[in-house]
């Protein structure tokens, strides 16, 4: 069986029709789309059986309102009214399209390192600077959680036409909760009474990946075009330790540094859901503020993006070195004249800092941040240099039905 987006089944005779929903209440859907999900969860046991599991048809969800009915638009639309009501607090669960994932049967899996992926689409952001896509097998019965990207800036692994491993920054989010869910569901072994259990198939979870890729670092990357494959392995124990920032209450206020590559990092917290993996729950705070510098205007990534958080409660503050002769309607200067002519309000102890800049843009943040007078344990800091990132080591457990994940750093552990 198959299940595309974030909708599932409603029932054993959807399994031969396609259907249309999505988690997430808008002004065109309601509650349905995840009682189906729900329903997946309670009946998952009905379709492992031996006897049904073989004959299903892949079942495939869009993010759509194609089949949804005026009724349910209608209601649909008196929900939102509800959750505005009921939260109180803006949200950022709308502010990317939901990222479609797909789950399938198949006879062979297990657990392994390395495993094959497509490329789905390859977009140039800037000259020698590509956004590439792939599908990226992510079910916990194939990728044990500690090889997974449950952190922004873990760097992806990828070997090319099976030559030598090269690491890429992910510039989307790390991979949801719910694409797991019904894997999570299966390997939880529940099944009705009178039924053995033995194992009958694996869940194979297919869920889109961005990655930003430079020509000069990674050529062999840079090169791929879309429907090539290649092998994706283990995210390394790299990424931001955010806890310092992780409190609502305590820190109101967010700012994201962000040059060079880290500009992929910051993206991907950000896009991240509410409550979610890798969220830091930008919905609900007060202000957020991302401060991003490049050398000249050819060289900002994701301006396609800026009105799509603008919109949204992040306010974005980019800044260029030079002009180059190009046109540009925003700051020339420094990350500190881009500070002093913000007109940001903030109290240094409730204020949190994400930093991603690279190596060069790295002593002037810090003296920024020092003339700002906040305090530096309320820092998130990443080295972009070749070395990697902030060096981490994860603890996880996975329990019946949840993943949970405790970042400790390095020298917290010898």
């Amino acid at each position: 069986m198959a299940v595309h987006s974030t909708a599932a089944f409603a029932s054993p005779e959807l399994c031969n029709k396609t259907l249309q929903g999505s988690l997430l209440p808008t002004a065109n859907t309601c509650f349905k789309p995840r009682e189906g999900f729900l329903c997946l969860n309670r009946s998952l046991s009905r379709y492992a059986s031996p006897q049904r599991h073989r004959n299903l048809s892949s079942v495939v969800v869009a993010a759509t309102d194609t089949e949804v009915s005026e009724d349910v638009k209608t209601e649909g639309t008196k929900t939102d009214d509800f959750l505005t009501r009921i939260y109180r607090l803006p949200s950022m669960q709308s502010m990317i399209d939901p990222q479609p994932f797909t789950i399938s049967s198949v006879d062979e899996g297990g657990v392994k390192d390395w495993h094959p992926a497509t490329v789905l689409s390859v977009v140039e952001v800037a000259a020698g600077v590509r956004r590439i896509v792939i599908e990226a097998e992510i079910s916990r019965e194939m990728v044990s959680i500690e090889n997974a990207y449950t952190a922004a800036g873990r760097l992806a692994q990828l070997k090319v036409n099976g030559g030598t491993v090269v690491k890429v920054v992910a510039s989307s989010p790390p991979f949801s909760l719910r694409a797991n869910e019904p894997v999570l569901v299966k390997a939880r072994g529940d099944i009705p009474s009178g039924m053995t259990k033995q194992a009958q198939y694996y869940l194979s979870v297919k869920h889109p990946l961005e990655l930003l890729v430079y020509e000069a670092e990674t050529p062999q990357v840079f090169s791929l075009k879309e429907g090539d494959e290649v092998e994706l392995g283990p995210f390394n124990f790299d990424g931001l330790d955010l806890r310092p920032v992780m409190f609502l209450t305590r820190y109101p206020t967010l700012l994201f540094f962000a040059s060079g590559k880290g500009i992929a990092i910051a993206k991907a917290i950000i896009e991240a859901r509410d409550n979610d993996v890798g969220s830091m729950n930008l919905g609900r705070r007060v202000d957020i503020r991302l401060f991003y510098w490049s050398p000249d205007p050819s060289k900002v990534l994701f301006k396609d993006k800026f009105e799509v958080w603008e919109n949204e409660k992040l306010k974005v503050r980019p800044a260029v070195g030079a002009l180059e002769g190009q046109d540009w309607d925003g700051h020339v200067g420094t990350f500190m004249s881009l500070w002093d002519d913000d007109d940001i309000e903030y109290d240094p102890s409730t204020t949190g800092v994400i930093v991603c800049v690279d190596s060069m843009a790295k002593a002037e943040v810090d003296k920024l941040l020092a003339d700002a007078g906040i305090p530096e344990k309320q820092f998130c800091k990443g080295d972009l240099s070749a070395a990697g990132i902030t060096k981490l080591v994860s603890a996880w457990h996975l329990s019946a039905g949840n993943i949970g994940a405790h970042i400790l750093p390095v020298k917290d552990l010898l």
